[in-house]
This record gives structure tokens, C-alpha cells and sequence, in this order.
């Protein structure tokens, strides 16, 4: 029996890396109902540590760096050599790393190798996509800069800006198939099935209904109105502004008036409207 486990300076059992958010997890330890994380996110890192369900506790330990998170409405800031302690606790909590963070994670919450599972499965989704469509990727990555400014706006709660930006990320996952390239009407359906289990319920829901139009003449279930979600009336339109300027050629004027045409047809007035506003056009 090995009773003592020496791990070195940026060595681990294992690690991931969320390539969306740029933050890195690395296994130091887990054993009988425990592990031990470092964690690693770069300044300007925003997200929401999610609920804990009952009898789950994680305690963070701050190596270097400065975050802070909202907590009862009030903004608590965390520096080296801080620590705190999360308990059951029902509700998401939004942050905000200030300084390059590396942090220490104890907890009874077995999520590494879940968290790892998720990500090497959909990033081997999306490679197999990128093999086939090139531009996938950097689609993707255009899409999420252009929600930051949109979730700013319109001060989106931080659990369903984290859920909108994951969707944003996969929502062509669906496009691959038994390996195949898959077809378009059948995407949204296909890349809900593949990130319910992971991503849950409402980044499905985003990524089901982001090719809905809100006249009912979209797929796949013809949703219109408010059937449509928020998000997935705001990933519509941002979906198709890249298009526009990227596949199309279309300059940004003419990409800006073809959302505005489609208004009440395709695109939700509101989310368009945000959405220009966000570019700071007018």
C-alpha cells in the first residue's frame, strides 16, 4: 500500500482544459469520496459557480491571483492566501477573475473526470467538424466575442450568459453524425441530444431552437413567437450577422439591414435591436 503520494510543482494525476473559457483543472489527488483540484483561469475570466446540491462542500484555497463574486448582492474580493468555503447552496454564483488566479479545490463533489468526459467528447465532436467545414472553429470563437457585448447589454444573469456562451461554442455540434457530415435541418436536434447529458437542459434548448424563426417558418419544430427562448432568439441573430459577414462577404451595413428586413420574419425585433445596439451602431 502506498501511503504517501508526492506530487511536484505543475505535475498531476490528470488535467483538461476548457478551450473556451482558458481555464485549466488539474487532478492533484482523489480517493474514498474526495479530490483535489488546482485550478488555473486568466485575468479577465467571467462565470458562475454552479449550485451544490445537498452535502456537497468545496473549499478553495487562493495561491496567487485576485477574484471576486457577488454573494447576497454585495461584491466580495479574494486575494492570495484567501480561502472560502462553499456549501449546499441553491443557487448559482456568478465571478470575475481580476488577477491571473491559480487556486487550490478540496472537495466531496466527484466532477473531474464528468468535466473531463464532457469536454473530450464534444471537442472530438468538434474536431471531426472542423475536418469538415474549416471554418467551424473560428465561427464558433466569433460568436462568443460577439455575445459578450449582448449579455453586457442587457444584463443577463451570469447562469444563463455561462449557458448561452456554451451554446454558442457547440451549437453546430450536430452537424457530425456516425462521423458523417449530418443534415442541416436535422442539426439542432442532433447537437441537443449530444449536450443534454453535459451541458443540461437549457443549453439544449438554446442550441434546439437557434435556427427557429419567430414567423413559424423555421426548424425543426416551427416554433414561433415567444415559443422561442431568449437565448436562442439572441444566437439567431448573432449566428446569422457572422454568416452574413464572413460566408456572404456582406459589409456591415448590409449585414445590419438584412436583420433589420427580417424582423417579425426570422428574427425577433428585440434581439436585433440589442444586438445593433451592442455593435454601437445606430
Amino acid at each position: 500500500m502506498k501511503y504517501i503520494d508526492i506530487v511536484r510543482k505543475n505535475e498531476c494525476k490528470d488535467r483538461f482544459c476548457n478551450l473556451y473559457n482558458e481555464s485549466e483543472s488539474m487532478l492533484i489527488t482523489k480517493n474514498k469520496g474526495f479530490e483535489v483540484l488546482r485550478i488555473s483561469m486568466p485575468k479577465g475570466n467571467k462565470g458562475v459557480m454552479p449550485p451544490l446540491a445537498d452535502h456537497i462542500t468545496e473549499v478553495y484555497y487562493i495561491l496567487e491571483g485576485c477574484l471576486s463574486f457577488i454573494y447576497k448582492n454585495q461584491e466580495e474580493f479574494l486575494y492570495k492566501g484567501d480561502t472560502f468555503v462553499l456549501r449546499t447552496y441553491p443557487k448559482a454564483i456568478p465571478y470575475i477573475v481580476h488577477e491571473d488566479l491559480t487556486m487550490i479545490l478540496s472537495t466531496n463533489h466527484l466532477e473531474f473526470n464528468k468535466h473531463k468526459e464532457i469536454l473530450d467528447l464534444l471537442q472530438e465532436q468538434m474536431d471531426l467538424l472542423e475536418n469538415s467545414d474549416l471554418h467551424s472553429r473560428s465561427h464558433c470563437e466569433r460568436l462568443e466575442k460577439l455575445l459578450y457585448p449582448v449579455i453586457k447589454y442587457i444584463h443577463l444573469e451570469a447562469y444563463r450568459a455561462e449557458n448561452l456562451i456554451y451554446a454558442a461554442c457547440y451549437h453546430d455540434v450536430g452537424k457530425i453524425k456516425n462521423g458523417q457530415m449530418n443534415e442541416l435541418i436535422d442539426h439542432p436536434s442532433h447537437g441537443a441530444q449530444l449536450v443534454l447529458p453535459y451541458l443540461g437542459e437549457d443549453v439544449a434548448q438554446i442550441i434546439l431552437q437557434h435556427h427557429e424563426n419567430v414567423d413559424g417558418s423555421g426548424f425543426p419544430n416551427g416554433l414561433q413567437g415567444d415559443e422561442i427562448i431568449l437565448e436562442a432568439k439572441i444566437l439567431a441573430v448573432v449566428n446569422k450577422y457572422d454568416h452574413l459577414i464572413h460566408d456572404h462577404q456582406l459589409s456591415q451595413i448590409e449585414a445590419i439591414d438584412y436583420l433589420k428586413v427580417n424582423v417579425d420574419k426570422q428574427f425577433d425585433k428585440n434581439a436585433v435591436d440589442v444586438f445593433i445596439q451592442s455593435l454601437g451602431v445606430r
